[in-house]
């Protein structure tokens, strides 16, 4: 199992054998010598490598799973699964990315599992039936609501609050948050935007605002949220 750990956070993937498999790109993967690649696979034009579909865990999936609960951040998140299939799916492949502790699926609708990219099995998924599940499921573990809305925001990225423990919630690009959850949130947070363009792909706001709790928390030498 720890070696497990290891090679994850590594960026490998343990073959059968035991033995990790370098993707193309680790400078692991590319000896040098005096200056010049030994790698027939750095040496080899572009257009003519082969390239390997890297082999997944040779592990029963639930002693994957236990392997990866040492390494969750206390961040939690919710999608709300109405009109909003594809970014369900990738969203939770994000999530996955930045191993969040939960990802809570709010709604009833099926969501697209290949978008996920089979990132699903690894997560910690909790469902619920409505909004007001939601907001009763965060109020016993004392999560905080963090509503990324950016039509009612309070207060942008940079300057919200982010707690360690919270509950950020992500709506559909179409519906947006209903009403309801904007009233229970503790903030409702838009990211700055800089271009004409009237807000980003939700997908891509939940990846923004993971990565940016992640820095505040996790980053080595950071005091405060600053680098």
């Amino acid at each position: 199992m720890q070696k497990l750990i290891a090679l994850y956070l590594a960026g490998q993937r343990p073959l059968r054998d035991g033995s990790a498999l370098l993707l193309e790109g680790d400078p692991r993967a590319d000896c040098r010598s005096g200056g010049v690649h030994s790698s027939p696979l750095a040496r080899a034009p572009l257009h003519s490598r082969r390239f390997m579909k890297v082999p997944g865990f040779d592990m029963p999936l639930g002693e994957v799973k236990a392997s990866l609960e040492p390494l969750r951040r206390p961040l939690s998140i919710a999608i709300l699964r109405a009109r909003n299939p594809f970014n369900v799916g990738a969203i939770i492949r994000v999530a996955h990315s930045f191993l969040v502790k939960q990802v809570v699926l709010v709604g009833d609708e099926p969501f697209y599992q290949r978008a996920a990219m089979g990132m699903q099995r690894y997560e910690n998924l909790v469902y619920l039936p409505d909004d007001a599940a939601l907001c009763a499921w965060a109020a016993e573990r004392g999560l905080p609501l963090l509503v990324f809305e950016r039509e009612h925001a309070r207060v942008d990225l940079w300057h919200a609050d982010l707690p360690e423990e919270c509950l950020m919630v992500f709506g559909s690009e179409t519906a947006g948050v209903p009403e309801t959850l904007i009233a229970a949130a503790k903030q409702v947070i838009a990211i700055p935007m800089y271009g004409i363009n009237n807000s980003f792909p939700v997908t891509v706001a939940a990846g923004i605002a993971m990565a940016e709790w992640t820095r505040r928390h996790f980053v080595a030498g950071s005091v405060e949220g600053r680098p």
